[in-house]
């Protein structure tokens, strides 16, 4: 699940951040090395999807490095190096978790709009009479049957091509498994909008 595993990947990053950013309200001594720790996941995270916004994000941390660095030689210590140090590794992670939640905003609004698409096959193929039935069949089966049938429906094939070059097939498939699991615990309207209004009295 390529998109989704990023997502779910950047959602842990940030929520790992809410640690970090305890240590430093505390005043632990230890907040400039976590920030860095976590500075350098982030980095890993966006370079591991090929993201520019990994680059930013170096220089940032090496923002933080090149203060320590530099408390060091002018010879601060105790609160006035610790604070020269805080002050940077704060903006260096305002600037990343920035990046991290607009990256992963993109990716959520990429994966809804994949999802919309595949509820408005499914609620075709419902139309149209060719969902295949989900009775007496595993989770998984039903997934395959439905895909092969938005693969093979005239009024379907269109958006399932189009799917499948845009989406990696784990991808595709949790969820269109998402969407089925909608449909059979009646959260989505489509089998009504089958059946048409009369029906649904």
């Amino acid at each position: 699940m390529i998109r989704i595993m990023q997502a779910e990947k950047l959602r842990e990053c940030l929520a790992n951040l809410n640690n970090v950013v305890i240590r430093y309200e505390m005043g632990r001594l230890d907040f400039s090395k976590l920030a860095l720790d976590w500075l350098s996941k982030a980095e890993t995270q966006l370079r591991e999807e090929r993201r520019p916004e990994a680059t930013e994000i170096l220089t940032a941390r090496t923002n933080v490095i090149s203060s320590i660095d530099r408390s060091k030689e002018e010879g601060k210590h105790g609160t006035a190096r610790r604070r020269a140090e805080a002050i940077a590794a704060i903006d260096a992670i305002c600037v990343a978790e920035t990046l991290l939640r607009k990256r992963l905003l993109t990716l959520e609004d990429e994966i809804d709009a994949y999802e919309d698409k595949l509820v408005e096959a499914v609620t075709g193929l419902t139309v149209l009479g060719h969902l295949p039935s989900m009775a007496g069949v595993g989770r998984n089966f039903w997934a395959q049957q439905v895909w092969s049938a938005l693969e093979t429906q005239e009024a379907t094939r269109p958006t399932a091509i189009w799917l499948s070059t845009a989406l990696a097939v784990p991808d595709r498939m949790f969820l269109l498994d998402r969407v089925l699991q909608r449909v059979r615990s009646s959260q989505l309207p489509i089998i009504v909008a089958a059946r048409g209004p009369e029906s649904a009295n």
